[in-house]
């Protein structure tokens, strides 16, 4: 494809995620170097054309630019009902592998400016595009949520589009030779990108040139943070997302370890917290203080980051540096924001039914969801059947005994349920 359609499609999309985050088409303009707001609205109109959403036509036109208007975009110069709006896009929503994501990692065993090094001089010798300084591979080395590189002094204003190490409050120690410990944040990617984090991750692993430091490692203080962006999603998907992710919350928690469960940094929101988080996520709201007012941070879905840069920041994971895991909860995550974005289907809540064999239905229907709605595929799907099995066997029988038996739990394997196991219900 030439050069001039793909930076012409990159301008498109950043001046749709731009208005779909509130600035005014004037403040778009002059961010991508446009010649004026009707440059900019047709850029971002391009873009969701591309993504099946139909735009309204101006009704402030005249006649003539109504007709030319729906003539260029093949429709009807009658303007669209926001209800009808609403239903066009109800269903489109972007697959696994155009939905971007982000990630943050935290680590210890190593000094933050020598794991960025590491880092780059790894991503160098596989072809991966990075910065250099004194004559060597370079990515930023910085304070926490800093503008400026602490190696080599440079503010730093395109964040999300390179990788970089920062000091992280809950792990970053101070040694001899300087901070040890820190989070690696990556540029925006996609699951075309996976080769860079895999990349990555072995670079925090191996053990470094520099005699002073060893080989990365991580421990119950790191967490694993992934962003995953929901721009194109409409208010009330965004909303669904959220209510869905607590409605499965019974689910997603036999997927990882017992200490991130309601854990300092990853906690549950409260069903009234989550009933005006929801709400002001239907309501379209992007104002910052709104959301602040009734949720936080330190949440398993923290929605504080949407305002800002329009991500869902998922807190839930412990931290690993193990490739295949990391790649298998990204997976499931943007499979999960796919899925229900559009699927109300309410978890099963029937307080009659032990809470266990409750957990293993929904389990069934979560997992069957993933695979049958998205690309996420059955590997996705047993890799978290064996995670269940390692979190909580009790769970994990009963999800395997549904799925061996078509669906229903026979009535005489819960009969003989010894009294030890009967206390996990």
């Amino acid at each position: 494809m030439p050069r001039r359609t793909l930076h012409t499609e990159w301008v498109d999309r950043q001046a749709y995620e731009l208005r779909g985050r509130g600035h005014p088409w004037a403040y778009i303009a002059q961010e991508l170097h446009l010649s004026g707001e009707s440059v900019a609205r047709a850029a971002a109109n391009r873009h969701a054309e591309r993504l099946g959403i139909v735009t309204e036509i101006n009704t402030r036109r005249s006649a003539a630019g109504r007709l030319a208007a729906s003539r260029r975009h093949g429709r009807a110069t009658t303007p669209i009902a926001p209800e009808g709006r609403a239903n066009l896009v109800q269903n489109i929503v972007l697959p696994i592998g155009q939905r971007t994501f982000g990630a943050e990692i935290e680590f210890t065993g190593k000094y933050k400016h020598q794991a960025a090094r590491d880092i780059a001089e790894v991503l160098h010798a596989n072809g991966i595009t990075v910065p250099e300084y004194a004559g060597a591979p370079h990515i930023h080395s910085m304070p926490y949520h800093g503008d400026t590189c602490e190696v080599c002094g440079v503010t730093v204003t395109d964040k999300y589009r390179h990788w970089r190490v920062e000091r992280d409050g809950s792990v970053t120690q101070y040694h001899r030779h300087g901070e040890f410990g820190g989070e690696v944040v990556s540029p925006i990617l996609t699951t075309a990108d996976f080769n860079q984090l895999d990349l990555v991750l072995k670079a925090l692993r191996a053990e470094s040139n520099n005699p002073a430091n060893g080989k990365g490692k991580v421990t119950e203080s790191c967490g694993l943070h992934i962003h995953v962006g929901v721009n194109d999603l409409t208010p009330d998907q965004r909303a669904n997302v959220v209510k869905q992710w607590y409605g499965f919350t019974d689910v997603v928690h036999t997927f990882v370890a017992q200490n991130r469960i309601n854990g300092t940094y990853s906690k549950t929101m409260s069903p009234m917290e989550l009933s005006r988080v929801v709400n002001l996520l239907q309501n379209g709201t992007r104002d910052r203080y709104a959301f602040e007012r009734v949720t936080e941070k330190y949440r398993s879905l923290n929605v504080l980051p949407f305002y800002k840069i329009g991500t869902f920041e998922f807190r839930l994971h412990q931290v690993t540096l193990n490739f295949n895991k990391v790649r298998n909860w990204v997976t499931l995550l943007l499979a999960f924001v796919q899925a229900f974005a559009t699927d109300e289907t309410a978890p099963n809540g029937d307080r009659a039914v032990a809470t266990a064999q409750r957990t293993a239905i929904n389990t069934v229907s979560f997992l069957d969801l993933l695979v049958n709605k998205t690309d996420a595929t059955n590997k996705v799907s047993k890799f978290y059947l064996k995670r269940q099995r390692q979190f909580n066997p009790t769970v994990a029988n009963l999800t395997n005994e549904i799925i061996t038996s078509g669906g229903v739990i026979p009535v005489a394997r819960l009969a003989n349920i010894s009294d030890d196991e009967r206390s996990e219900f």
